[in-house]
């Protein structure tokens, strides 16, 4: 195995568990509506800030045993989940781009950038079935620049293909739950989950879009259904929809080609390209 792959994918899954880190901050503080810059990190339980040594990406979180240092109750093993899914997954985007020049490397950027909104989504949502304004807009224009500025630079044009894909991904992203949700009154879908299309719709673009919903609720049939035929859940009941959509939207940005393909050649038009 070659050294310097060895050593940069490490590197890439160190920076992950980082970020998770970063993004358990976001998922604590802002549905409590916490500024995420303001203060120290402290211990959900006792309060006490927490030092640098406590704030190591998974070895703090094993060599305290999943204990606070300082009160010695439980911690939560969500914060170790989502470092490690966090780095995990920005591991498994660098394999599957192995960027060798500056644009590759920009667009795992990107891809990145979109992985850690869909993780803090989807555990905010989970959690506590929200899916926050102050998430999906500031993420989405930003995404959306992001956009530009890559179409800018491979087609040295602002409104390029990349951007109008992004564009009408959005709206097309946007519109069908919007209709969902303001038909049933809320009952069918949440005006959350409108919103979280604007984001998915940005960042796959059109028509990948349609393949993540159509995913999602394959995702969410397979979830829900054990749930209801249990009885752990009634068909009345809230299933957090953006945590389906997030799982979704993951699939599609990693292998979405090929299911666009699939999809085509089952309905007879070949090879889709």
């Amino acid at each position: 195995m070659d050294l310097y792959f060895l050593l940069t994918a490490i590197l890439v899954f160190v920076f992950g568990t980082a970020i998770g880190s970063f993004l358990n901050v976001a998922v604590w503080r802002l549905p409590r509506k916490e500024q995420i810059t303001h203060g120290r990190s402290h211990c959900p339980n006792c309060g006490h800030e927490l030092r640098s040594k406590d704030l190591i990406p998974l070895v703090s979180y094993v060599l305290a045993k999943g204990k606070c240092t300082y009160c010695q109750k439980p911690i939560s093993p969500q914060y170790f989940i989502v470092e490690f899914i966090t780095g995990t997954l920005f591991f498994t985007s660098y394999l599957l781009y192995l960027p060798q020049d500056f644009l590759h490397w920009i667009l795992l950027l990107q891809g990145w950038f979109v992985l850690s909104v869909l993780v803090v989504v989807f555990v905010i949502d989970l959690k506590h079935y929200l899916i926050l304004d102050k998430v999906i807009f500031p993420m989405t224009i930003l995404l959306l620049i992001f956009q530009a500025t890559i179409g800018w630079y491979i087609y040295n044009a602002v409104l390029s293909d990349l951007v109008i894909s992004s564009f009408i991904g959005a709206i097309a992203g946007f519109v069908p739950f919007y209709l969902l949700w303001k038909l049933s009154g809320g009952k069918w879908m949440g005006l959350g989950d409108a919103k979280f299309g604007l984001f998915i719709g940005a960042a796959l673009g059109w028509p990948a879009i349609y393949l993540a919903y159509m995913l999602s609720f394959f995702v969410g049939t397979a979830v829900a259904l054990p749930l209801l035929l249990t009885g752990k859940k009634e068909l009345s009941g809230k299933l957090p929809f953006g945590t389906f959509l997030a799982i979704a939207t993951i699939i599609v940005l990693w292998a979405g080609d090929w299911f666009m393909r699939l999809y085509w050649e089952w309905l007879g038009f070949g090879v889709y390209s």
